[in-house]
């Protein structure tokens, strides 16, 4: 004989409580309590300087954040870049924090902030100029950043922002955040 778990009667009672008990428990939060959610899509401009040759091209990079004053953050960077005859795809999955030491309830117009994360690399390399197969590559690297957010209300505005990454490599990012 086999029992269904629908058919026993302490699942179908926890199954008739879960929703009002759900709305009774985060009903008793103020507004202010619950941490704000906040999705970036940024664009942007990657400089090196630091050889001979330099590297140059652009980034997409998706960010991800939870909190209010300090806020949780994981992000995916995709880069294309050149350095002389060798074109580079990068990608990148980021852990980090990003401090708002403005932070108010209503959220500012203008909201500076720094922002720290440690990112995982995962690159292919093509030398255009030989045969050779494409070269990947493995490590890990550091992004530290400043920018400003421009929210227009508590859950859209745009957002600019620098960062180096590794201390070598320069970022110029541009795009837009949505809050929930």
């Amino acid at each position: 004989m086999r029992v269904r778990p629908s058919h026993h009667k302490s699942f179908s009672t926890l199954k008739k409580t879960l929703l009002p008990l759900c709305i009774v428990i985060f009903s008793t939060f103020s507004q202010n309590a619950l941490a704000i959610f906040q999705v970036r899509f940024l664009g942007g401009t990657l400089n090196e300087t630091s050889s001979s040759q330099k590297q140059k091209g652009t980034l997409f990079k998706t960010l991800i954040s939870f909190g209010h004053s300090l806020r949780f953050t994981s992000s995916f960077t995709y880069s294309q870049s050149t350095y002389g005859k060798v074109n580079i795809l990068q990608g990148e999955i980021g852990l980090g924090a990003t401090y708002y030491p403005h932070f108010s309830q209503p959220v500012p117009f203008f909201l500076p902030y720094l922002h720290i994360e440690g990112v995982g690399l995962f690159a292919t390399e093509d030398d255009t100029s030989t045969t050779s197969p494409k070269e990947k590559k493995y490590s890990g690297a550091a992004n530290i950043g400043v920018g400003m957010d421009i929210n227009f209300s508590r859950t859209f505005g745009l957002t600019i922002g620098m960062e180096v990454h590794n201390s070598k490599q320069h970022r110029i990012l541009i795009g837009f955040l949505q809050g929930y």
